[in-house]
């Protein structure tokens, strides 16, 4: 028997926009993941909050382009804004709305 899935394979990447006219693709690649995965286990062993910022800001530069990350830095954006950023971009890797992930969040009260 062959399972033809050819039509449910897609290297599509889930999109980001960050502004009008200011989109970006998110890695949601299975390295990907995995790298960001380890980067959030290393900043849960950091003792400092600049330590833990920068790890997680580390983690949202694996995720998106150098143009989205440049286009970040630029907007010199508030810890909420950089919490949003990270979220949406737990929401595209595992196929969820942000609204999904955040609801989930606040039931196991997590912030990272």
């Amino acid at each position: 028997m062959l399972y033809d899935i050819a039509n449910k394979l897609t290297n599509k990447r889930p999109e980001v926009r960050l502004a009008e006219g200011h989109v970006f693709k998110i890695n949601n690649t299975k390295t990907g993941v995995i790298m960001m995965d380890h980067k959030i286990k290393e900043a849960e062993k950091l003792e400092t909050l600049e330590e833990k910022l920068n790890a997680y800001d580390e983690v949202i530069g694996l995720m998106l382009t150098a143009e989205a990350r440049e286009f970040i830095a630029s907007q010199d954006y508030g810890l909420e804004m950089y919490e949003v950023i990270f979220k949406t971009i737990t929401a595209a890797i595992q196929n969820k709305s942000l609204e999904e992930v955040e609801a989930e969040e606040a039931k196991a009260e997590f912030r990272p």
